[in-house]
């Protein structure tokens, strides 16, 4: 499979917007956006490890990615694609407090 390398400026500009906005962006959204990632260099034919040793590479709290975490962020990508596996209302129900 030959993959096409983006090295022109626009892509380049493209990319750094997008780490600038991966950087304000809240938790909420850079974890979509990283679901993302990790679909698409999936489709591409990235293995899995390589996107985990690529993760846990880039880690700042220190974490270590497998190929488990990999296999487990794409199935969640693939079900968010038709609804969300866990409701705001099912997290709020198991959440809630016993004693209310």
């Amino acid at each position: 499979m030959v993959r096409k390398v983006k090295t022109n400026a626009a892509a380049k500009m493209k990319d750094g917007f997008i780490d600038v906005f991966d950087k304000i962006s809240n938790t909420t959204t850079r974890s979509g956006h990283v679901l993302n990632r990790v679909h698409n260099l999936s489709n591409a034919g990235i293995d899995s490890n390589v996107i985990a040793v690529l993760m846990t590479s880039k880690s700042k709290n220190k974490f270590e990615y497998t190929t488990g975490d990999i296999d487990a962020y794409k199935k969640l990508y693939i079900d968010c694609k038709s609804r969300v596996p866990l409701t705001a209302a099912a997290a709020r129900a198991i959440n809630k407090d016993p004693d209310e």
